[in-house]
Parts: C-alpha cells; sequence; structure tokens
C-alpha cells in the first residue's frame, strides 16, 4: 500500500518586528537586573562617595527600565494584537504606571538616603525637617532637624510665657558647617546664657540654612521666622556679593504660581527633572563656582541695603532686638569682590536704625592664625565658641541696659 504523506500547513513566518521586540525585552531584562545589582552594590558599600543627583538618577532610570521591561513583556504576551482605544488605554495606563514608579522609587530613597536640603518655592531650598543622624553628600558631618526644618531641639511656635528667645538667620557659617549638631555658636551661646541665668528659660534658635542669602532669610522671616516671636533676632550672612548666572530673587516663582507650585514640589521626579534641566544653582550641595567677573551678585547692593532696612524696621515695630554680625573670613579672602562695600552696608543700616554691629571681619583680621578657620570662610569649634563668647557679651550688656 503506497503511503501518501499528508500535507501539513507550515507555521507563519515570525515577523522581524516581533523578534525585534521580544530581544528588545530580553536586553531590557538584563539590564534592569544589572543596574539593579550594580546600584545595590554602589549605594550600600562602605564609604561611597556617589552624590544624591546620581543616586536619584539610578533609582528613576532603574524604575523606568525594570517598568518598562514589564510592560514589553506584558504587550507580548497578553496585548499585541490588541488595536483601537483599548492599546491606546493600555498604553497611556502603562506610562502612568511607569512614571508613579520613578515617583515611589525616588521616595524610597530619601528614605533610606535622606537629603539635607528639599526646595522650596519662596525660599529656593530648606532644611528637610525631622532628619534624624543624615549625613551630608561629603560625609563630613551629620544633621538632625525639628519638624520646622531648625538644626537643633524641637520647639513650638507659640512662645510660652516668661521664656526668652534668640533667633539666629544666616548661611552655612552660622548652621555650623562642617560639624555636628551641638558645635555651632548657637548651641555654645545657650549653654553660656543658661550658665550666667541659671533661673531663666532661654532658648537659642539655630534657622540657619547653609548657603543662603540675606534675601532667602528675609524670605524666612517673612514666612514663619517672625511668628516664632524671638526677643533677639541674630543676623550672620556671607554670600550676597557672590556671583550667579542671576539674582536669588529673580529665581523665586510668581506669587500667583505658589498655590500650584507647592503641591507640585511634593513631587519628587518634579524636583529631579528640575535639577537636571536647570543650569543655576538651586541647592548648596551642588554648589557652583562662577567667576567673579561674570554673572550677577545673588543680592545687588541696592537690595541688600532693602533687606537689611527690612529687618530692623519689622524687629523694631515688634520690639526685637537686632544684632547684626559681619562674620569673619580669612584674610586671604579679605579682597574678594565688592565684600568691603557689603559688610559697610551692615553697618551703616545696623546703625541707622539702632541694631548692634558686631564686626568680627575687622577685629579677627591679623589677630588669630589659620588654624581658627577650616576654610576660607568657615570658623573652626573654637572659632564657634569665640563668636559665641562676642554674642553673649553683646546679649549680656542689653540684658543689663
Amino acid at each position: 500500500m503506497t503511503h501518501i504523506p499528508t500535507s501539513k500547513s507550515k507555521p507563519a513566518p515570525t515577523s522581524w518586528w516581533k523578534k525585534a521586540y521580544f530581544y528588545m525585552f530580553v536586553i531590557s531584562c538584563i539590564a534592569s537586573v544589572g543596574l539593579f545589582l550594580y546600584a545595590w552594590i554602589v549605594l550600600e558599600s562602605p564609604g561611597s562617595e556617589i552624590s544624591y543627583n546620581e543616586e536619584s538618577g539610578l533609582a528613576v532610570i532603574l524604575a523606568v527600565l525594570t517598568l518598562s521591561t514589564i510592560y514589553m513583556m506584558v504587550d507580548y504576551y497578553i496585548f499585541l494584537k490588541v488595536r483601537g482605544w483599548k492599546k491606546a488605554l493600555f498604553i497611556l495606563a502603562s506610562v502612568l504606571i511607569i512614571i508613579t514608579g520613578a515617583e515611589i522609587s525616588l521616595y524610597v530613597l530619601a528614605a533610606f538616603h535622606p537629603r539635607i536640603h528639599r526646595h522650596s518655592p519662596t525660599l529656593l531650598w530648606e532644611l528637610t525637617p525631622e532628619l534624624k543622624n543624615a549625613r551630608d553628600p561629603a560625609g563630613k558631618y551629620r544633621v538632625s532637624t525639628n519638624s520646622h526644618g531648625f538644626r537643633g531641639k524641637e520647639i513650638n511656635m507659640e512662645k510660652p510665657a516668661g521664656q526668652t528667645r534668640i533667633m539666629i538667620i544666616g548661611d552655612s557659617t552660622a548652621f555650623g558647617y562642617p560639624f555636628g549638631d551641638n558645635e555651632n555658636f548657637a548651641c555654645f551661646l545657650e549653654e553660656k546664657l543658661k550658665k550666667e541665668y541659671p533661673g531663666e528659660d532661654i532658648r537659642v534658635v539655630n534657622a540657619a540654612v547653609s548657603g543662603y542669602s540675606s534675601f532667602q532669610g528675609s524670605q524666612f522671616m517673612k514666612e514663619k521666622g517672625w511668628g516664632f516671636s524671638p526677643d533677639f533676632l541674630v543676623i550672620a550672612f556671607n554670600n550676597d556679593p557672590f556671583v550667579e548666572p542671576v539674582e536669588d530673587r529673580e529665581r523665586t516663582a510668581f506669587a500667583g504660581f505658589l498655590p500650584f507650585l507647592k503641591i507640585l514640589y511634593r513631587s519628587r521626579l518634579y524636583v529631579f527633572l528640575k535639577e537636571k534641566l536647570t543650569s543655576a544653582r538651586i541647592n548648596p550641595e551642588d554648589d557652583i563656582h562662577h567667576d567673579p567677573r561674570k554673572g550677577k551678585s545673588r543680592v545687588s547692593p541696592e537690595h541688600f541695603r532693602e533687606i537689611y532696612k527690612y529687618f530692623l524696621e519689622e524687629a523694631g515695630k515688634r520690639g526685637v532686638r537686632v544684632i547684626v554680625i559681619s562674620l569673619p573670613i580669612k584674610e586671604s579672602f579679605h579682597n574678594f569682590p565688592r565684600l568691603r562695600s557689603y559688610r559697610e552696608i551692615m553697618k551703616e543700616e545696623t546703625g541707622d536704625y539702632g541694631g548692634e554691629f558686631v564686626d568680627l571681619f575687622n577685629k579677627w583680621k591679623n589677630k588669630y592664625s589659620d588654624e581658627i578657620f577650616v576654610d576660607d570662610m568657615h570658623p573652626t569649634i573654637e572659632g564657634h565658641r569665640k563668636i559665641a563668647d562676642e554674642l553673649f557679651e553683646r546679649i549680656n550688656n542689653i540684658k543689663h541696659r
């Protein structure tokens, strides 16, 4: 009997784009696993010097890559033949899931690697509230903050009866860079005052933030600083004459956009993209030094004078005593362009409005060795103790008048 072979239909050849889709899926899987292992090793390795921007970049790329891989897998095996509005709906949902995943990944990163500073539409940046021993990007020091974002112990906005409050606003010198939470002149001042007046309730509030200009300090006082009802306001800023592409006040948002921006700034993905796309410095962790001959002073001399008038006039209305410190810096830095003229404006405005002017800029010149500074601008712990001594003497004199 002759065997007649039956005809078999050949399987339809896989189109080239389906093969490419499959290979992309495989490559994406391998890349996701590889990137995850790399991120884990780098972020958890002792002494890692990776910056927060690099950490957040890894987190976003890993989230997007992983979720895109899942999208391709689901699409390849389930929705490849789906067309029309169902396909569009699936793609839209996938994009939303990927964006949400990137947002969540940044929140998880912040939980394990908290950032000392966060963005603000009005202050440009501020200290992140409720930090617990967070490390700075370079690993030089640790920072803890209270619920208001101040370095130091918790404090209620409403002042208890009989309490004397001394609020310090300023930049990294007043903040206490690069030392621990209890190694700055605010803490040393409180210790001295409590020792001198053991029966009094005295609080020194360190509201200084690294990188701040007097403009940011004035914005802070308008937003919430005066609400703490200080009896003394200590003003200590160095950064106003330094050069940036634009002035600080030009970086703040239009008032009409603030309600929307306050919501938008809660998105870590938005802040991440803002950092990547913005050329001007927007936080002190990514400091960029510009040529003093190019760009603009962070606060113009005219605006600088207006700000100090505001501090002193507003304090006068509230019965707050003002102490302005012309902060000490290393002598080699004294000839920085416009630095001396800004110090003169400080002195003039303070004198005109009856404030106390502490001129450590000139007083410390040629008096202390380089050992009193850790760099061109920041004093050592011993330097902080000496600043506290100067402030204690002024406050003590005022209290005894």
